[in-house]
């Protein structure tokens, strides 16, 4: 299985963190973000890791071959600076076949989160969700039929049934009708101010879209400051031992 993250984004909202660096850099216990995901990636066998990238494109690049070598493959989105994260997913057609899993650049994950995504509910789309009591306006909602995914977006009303974790696992024609629907996305002009999820959102009234719900398993976005000291207060709670975060905790940098 192959995994694809997208990681153009600056990160304005985490300024002063971002200042200097893109968001998939900001470190959480010594690690920047992406190789939280990458290290999650691999201990559970995805060893073709692509990662798309932007802002700061030079200094990611330089992060991930000192880490990886030529293990992870990057690919460039020239437009990271005008458009939101569907034009990132369009940049990475061709990653995107077969099985495999997209993930958004600032989602992290416990063990068990990964290992009910991998081996969940079987079909050709399923959205990685987690059910809440309460939802708010940053919260990515999701409206279900039973299981099947109905609507997905952030300014759904009631009733929300659960919110997207920003994780999608194709299987088999899945990752081809996704493709398909970006191409078509695109071809809009809006489409630059769009997530990825509005395509999945018009797929879902066209092919079947299945849910997985990562139950009482562990994750959590980095949007904001608070989001990230929020990360670091439980991610040792996490079980990611296995990359040397208690190793790395004294040396936690500061703001920018």
């Amino acid at each position: 299985m192959r995994a694809v993250i997208l990681s153009a984004g600056r990160g304005q909202r985490l300024m002063p963190y971002t200042a200097a660096q893109p968001k998939c850099l900001v470190s959480v216990l010594g690690k920047p973000i992406v190789q939280w995901q990458i290290d999650l990636l691999l201990d559970h066998g995805i060893d073709q890791v692509v990662v798309v990238i932007g802002y700061g494109a030079e200094q990611v690049e330089k992060v991930l071959h000192d880490h990886y070598g030529d293990g992870v493959t990057c690919v460039f989105n020239p437009f990271h600076h005008l458009c939101d994260n569907l034009i990132s997913a369009w940049m990475a057609r061709p990653f995107l076949q077969g099985d495999c899993l997209l993930l958004n650049g600032d989602t992290l994950m416990d063990h068990g989160a990964m290992e009910t995504v991998l081996a969940g509910k079987e079909g050709p789309v399923v959205l990685a969700v987690h059910r809440k009591p309460v939802y708010d306006g940053d919260d990515m909602k999701v409206q279900l039929q039973d299981e099947r995914l109905v609507h997905v977006g952030k300014r759904l009303s009631d009733p929300i049934d659960a919110e997207s974790i920003g994780c999608i696992r194709f299987n088999g024609t899945g990752a081809g009708w996704f493709c398909h629907a970006l191409e078509e996305a695109v071809r809009d002009e809006t489409s630059l101010g769009q997530w990825y999820l509005s395509v999945i959102d018009r797929m879902a009234g066209q092919h079947p879209v299945w849910t997985q719900d990562i139950g009482q398993n562990q994750w959590a976005e980095l949007d904001c400051p608070a989001d990230l000291a929020h990360l670091r207060e439980v991610l040792p709670r996490w079980n990611l031992r296995k990359h040397g975060w208690h190793a790395a905790m004294p040396n936690e940098p500061k703001a920018g």
